[in-house]
């Protein structure tokens, strides 16, 4: 899914630079214009490289393979989880009673 995922979002953004330079040549922003043009080279050679070592690999890579190499990296990796881990600090701490609103009891 990652190498998809990292695909049409890198397609994205190249379309996304096509209209900001397109946006800056109707606001006569020509040098900005000429200075955003190599990121869609850029982008599109990052869009080549995903494609060679991640995608390739990956549609001949069979089940029993893949499970050794997660296998193998979540063994290195494992941690015991924190169930606080996504928590605010101040909501994990300890529940306090309410406080005394009067400090002296009025007669």
């Amino acid at each position: 899914m990652f190498a998809v995922a990292s695909n049409r979002l890198l397609v994205g953004l190249i379309f996304g630079q096509i209209t900001l330079i397109g946006y800056l040549g109707l606001r006569e922003g020509y040098a900005q214009a000429t200075a955003t043009t190599p990121l869609l080279f850029i982008v599109y050679n990052n869009i080549n490289y995903f494609h060679k070592e991640y995608q390739l690999p990956s549609m001949y890579l069979t089940m029993e393979r893949a499970q050794e190499i997660d296998k193998f990296q979540t063994a290195e990796a494992v941690r015991e989880f924190d169930a606080d881990a996504y928590r605010q600090p101040v909501l994990s701490d300890d529940v306090e009673g309410p406080q005394q609103y009067r400090r002296e009891p009025i007669d």
